[in-house]
């Protein structure tokens, strides 16, 4: 049962990360649009 609920605090510790990295993935992706518009305003992305 321990072994369990070790396994499952594993688990969800991973994917609340997961999830962490997920969202500043998504900010970085943001950002990079706005610096490329800034060189490129014509280029619609």
């Amino acid at each position: 049962m321990a072994q369990k609920m070790r396994t499952t605090n594993k688990y969800q510790s991973t994917s609340l990360a997961w999830q962490c990295s997920e969202a500043w993935a998504g900010r970085m992706v943001k950002v990079l649009v706005k610096i490329r518009n800034l060189f490129h305003p014509q280029k619609q992305y």
